[in-house]
C-alpha cells in the first residue's frame, strides 16, 4: 500500500509499504537493502526500485519497496527517515547492502548502524575481474569461479599472521 510520497532535489520518491510495517522494522533484528535498475516498472519515471528486507526469527519480510527517481544520498536520507520515524527509530543489529556510497551513508546517517558489506556482492565483484583478467575460462568458470571465491575467506583465516 502507499505509505508516502516525497519530492526533494527534483525528483519524488514513493514509498509502497505492507501492512504492519512499522511493526516488521521495529522487530527486525538485521535489514537488508538493494536496489535494482533492471526491472522498474514501464512507463514510470523510476530509475531504480529500492527493496527493504528485515529478518524476524530467520525469516525474510520485505516490509518496504520503494520507487526511486535517483540515487542522491538527500532522497535516501529522506526516505529511510519517514521510515525510521515510522517504526519508532529502531537500532537493527545489523543493516547489509551494496557498495553505494549514497546510500551506505544515508543509511548509516539516519540509524547510526555501521553499515555491512553484502557477500553477494563482493563475489559478484571478484567474479568480473577474474573474468577481465582472463583467469575464468570455459562452461564450467562461473561454477567453479564462485566455489574458489567462497573458499577465499576460509583461506585468508587460515593463514598464519
Amino acid at each position: 500500500m502507499l505509505f508516502a510520497t516525497l519530492s526533494m532535489a527534483e525528483a519524488t520518491d514513493v514509498i509502497l509499504t505492507m501492512q504492519g510495517f512499522e511493526r516488521c522494522i521495529a522487530e527486525s533484528d538485521v535489514f537488508t537493502v538493494d536496489g535494482t535498475f533492471l526491472t522498474v516498472p514501464a512507463g514510470l519515471p523510476v530509475y531504480q526500485l529500492l527493496i527493504m528486507h528485515g529478518v524476524i526469527a530467520g525469516h525474510f519480510f520485505h516490509p518496504v519497496i520503494i520507487l526511486m527517481q535517483n540515487r542522491r544520498r538527500v532522497l535516501y536520507e529522506a526516505v529511510f527517515q519517514r521510515i525510521w520515524q515510522a517504526a519508532g527509530n529502531p537500532r537493527p543489529d545489523q543493516i547489509i547492502t551494496d557498495y553505494e556510497q549514497a546510500l551506505r551513508s544515508a543509511l548509516t546517517s539516519v540509524t547510526g548502524v555501521e553499515i555491512q558489506d553484502c557477500l553477494f556482492h563482493y563475489l559478484q565483484a571478484l567474479m568480473r575481474q577474474a573474468q577481465h583478467l582472463g583467469l575464468l575460462t570455459g562452461a564450467s568458470a562461473p561454477v567453479s569461479g564462485m566455489a574458489a571465491c567462497t573458499a577465499l575467506p576460509r583461506a585468508g583465516a587460515a593463514a598464519p599472521a
